[in-house]
């Protein structure tokens, strides 16, 4: 039971982190290698924010910041990077993994290379099933839950969710009426990022963030 529990628990979490990256490949069609990048900046920013300031500033501001990191990070690397190369697969993949790798440097340079230990947002644990599981991997599993319904009401009930679905899949009669592919895939890129960088702020207390994280995601 100890073994399903966490199993299920961990499952969730790295489903809340793939959200994104499947997104932006099944809508733009590439490998964004920089995603991972995103979620390590929201967490280093929501980790750097908590530790000095996390008992005077709510948690929503804490998430509303990292979140316009993540976001900025990936808006600014599919516009400027991503996009106008997109049709070139060899050429995404290396500009994207360069551009990983200078945000790891950078991150070094200005924090170092050790794992930066940020407090649980949720202290305790409860009894599920007969195993101990901390609240916050059980808040790991709410909000993961959350996304997913969330996204799914986004994808079959908004204009632009069945516009991103469209680009997915016939992207060339999504312009034959008259849509924007690009802006639609820089909505895409918008909304990986915010999952990302939700996943950076409440996975930071389980995996520490460090310059080298990208890499194990």
């Amino acid at each position: 039971m100890n073994i399903l529990v966490n199993g299920i628990l961990l499952g969730l979490g790295y489903c809340l982190i793939a959200l994104g990256m499947a997104l932006i490949l099944g809508v733009a069609k590439v490998f964004d290698l920089v995603y991972a990048s995103y979620y390590t900046v929201a967490a280093y920013v929501a980790a750097l924010l908590i530790l000095p300031l996390g008992h005077t500033i709510p948690i929503w501001i804490i998430l509303l910041v990292s979140m316009a990191a993540g976001v900025a990070l990936a808006v600014s690397t599919h516009s400027f990077l991503i996009l106008p190369i997109r049709k070139q697969p060899s050429a995404v993949l290396v500009s994207t993994i360069a551009i990983a790798m200078v945000i790891q440097e950078l991150l070094i340079f200005k924090e170092g290379s050790e794992p930066i230990h940020m407090p649980s947002l949720i202290k305790g644990a409860t009894n599920v099933f007969g195993v101990w599981v901390t609240k916050q991997k059980l808040l790991v599993a709410v909000v993961t839950i959350g996304i997913l319904v969330l996204l799914w009401l986004f994808f079959s009930r908004t204009r632009l969710g069945l516009a991103i679905r469209a680009t997915a899949e016939q992207p060339e009669a999504l312009q034959l009426a008259g849509g924007n592919i690009k802006m639609v895939r820089l909505s895409a890129a918008v909304l990986a990022g915010i999952v990302a960088s939700i996943s950076g702020l409440i996975l930071s207390p389980l995996y520490p963030p460090h310059p080298y994280m990208w890499l194990d995601l």
